[in-house]
């Protein structure tokens, strides 16, 4: 069951956080600045449904900056996969539907002059 988690978890945090025609993973407001805070609604029933019935659900995520030499290198990271943590636990707020907020520059915990191109989940 561990292992299912973890390949949940990775299922769910390798998307770029945008939204697709399946509305597996949503998000307001609709164009977030690094000053917002940032509502994000996973739907494990959607894409291929892969985390149905899996609990809990924990994000990984971090941010592309200016920093990062490709879209696959991210920075700020809130912790390792291996690494659950309650500050990246999801609320379940309906059956195999999950959330989480933060103001995004306190959550990753930048600085003002960085410069961030995408958050990266």
């Amino acid at each position: 069951m561990n292992k299912l988690k973890i390949l949940c978890l990775m299922l769910v945090t390798s998307l770029f956080i945008y939204r697709s025609s399946a509305q597996v993973i949503t998000y307001t407001p609709a164009y977030p600045t690094i000053n917002d805070s940032i509502t994000i609604v996973f739907d494990a029933t959607q894409g291929n449904a892969a985390c149905i019935g899996v609990s809990p659900i924990f994000i990984h995520t971090g941010v592309i900056s200016w920093r990062s030499i490709n879209n696959s290198d991210w920075q700020f990271k809130k912790r390792n996969w291996d690494e659950p943590d309650s500050a990246t636990l999801m609320q379940a707020i309906a059956p195999n539907q999950y959330r989480i907020k933060f103001h995004i520059r306190s959550w990753y915990g930048f600085g003002t002059n960085e410069k961030v191109r995408a958050l990266a989940m």
